[in-house]
């Protein structure tokens, strides 16, 4: 499921994405969960890595920094958290980081901001 809502978010505009269902979703929220687990609250990252802020939802700014900044594995990313509210794609936003984060774990970091509290 990962690699092609990927490609399929990546290659469509948001008003024709069509969500995973609720069994992909819970699927791909499981293998996330055992990624981020399993990684240490420290981590090392190597450079060169883009820092993004917070995206609040904002699934076309996101999409944008893509097109700049180029797509795993030829980029690595540190996503600083607030990764929904406020956004009108929340869920959008938040699943293709976490199908990011299953496709290339060593390339996505994802550390939790204030509204990825437990």
């Amino acid at each position: 499921m990962e690699s092609y809502w990927v490609e399929h978010v990546l290659g469509s505009t948001v008003t024709g994405v069509t969500l995973p269902t609720i069994e992909e979703i819970s699927k791909l929220c499981d293998r996330a969960k055992r990624i981020l687990e399993d990684e240490s609250s420290v981590v090392s990252i190597q450079t060169p890595v883009t820092v993004v802020g917070d995206l609040h939802g904002q699934l076309y700014d996101l999409l944008e920094l893509f097109r700049i900044g180029g797509l795993c594995p030829e980029s690595r990313y540190l996503f600083l958290g607030d990764y929904v509210d406020r956004g009108h794609h929340s869920v959008e936003t938040i699943l293709l980081l976490l199908c990011l984060k299953v496709k290339h774990p060593s390339l996505v970091t994802l550390i939790r901001g204030n509204h990825e509290t437990r």
